[in-house]
């Protein structure tokens, strides 16, 4: 029995089926099971959804850099401060 070729991206079986991989099924689809959120309804094939997550990621990250900056900012006041008392 010849080795098959390492699985990638391209040639997974499951890209070939679209069966479950490239449409992001949610759990429990098959038993009519539906993706709830605050009571709403969520259709994972829609764009609506992904540019939410999307535009809420890149808040958050714009968000993490300016708090980091101000974490930065009162870090080097406390090592200046203490290295002026000789601590």
């Amino acid at each position: 029995m010849a080795p098959s070729e390492p699985r990638t991206l391209v040639s997974h079986p499951e890209l070939a089926s679209h069966k479950s991989f490239p449409s992001f099924r949610t759990i429990g689809e098959a038993q009519g099971k539906h993706l709830v959120l605050f009571g709403s309804d969520i259709d994972v094939r829609s764009l609506v959804p992904w540019l939410v997550a999307v535009a809420l990621l890149a808040v958050g990250g714009l968000w993490l850099r300016v708090e980091a900056h101000a974490f930065a900012r009162v870090w080097d006041n406390l090592t200046a401060d203490l290295k002026q008392r000789g601590l």
